[in-house]
């Protein structure tokens, strides 16, 4: 018996290229998820995608043997003020005092 659709044979260095793609943009996903997610989930999201592990590391942020000059009081006012209403919506939103003008 024979079929009237065409039968489709894939070529194998087309799907080798398409596999090749999808992983990659499974990659670029999962190291953007990465600054997203908790540790735990993240590191099930290669198993997940069918990726190798990747490890992303993080530089610690340090100042240690930094000086940082204090902020002008005049510089801190206007800030203050500037963010005024921004951060009194996120303490509203969260339903907590977020201390962030003291």
């Amino acid at each position: 018996m024979t079929s009237s659709h065409p039968t489709w044979s894939p070529d194998p260095q087309e799907l080798a290229r398409h596999r090749k793609r999808l992983r990659g943009r499974r990659r670029k996903l999962l190291l953007r998820l990465a600054s997203r997610l908790p540790s735990a989930p993240f590191r099930a999201l290669p198993d997940f995608l069918d990726l190798p592990p990747i490890e992303v590391h993080v530089p610690k942020r340090t100042h240690e043997g930094v000086k940082i000059d204090p902020m002008a009081p005049e510089v801190r006012e206007r800030l203050v003020e500037h963010f005024r209403p921004h951060n009194e919506r996120l303490e509203a939103f969260l339903g907590r005092d977020l201390n962030w003008d003291c």
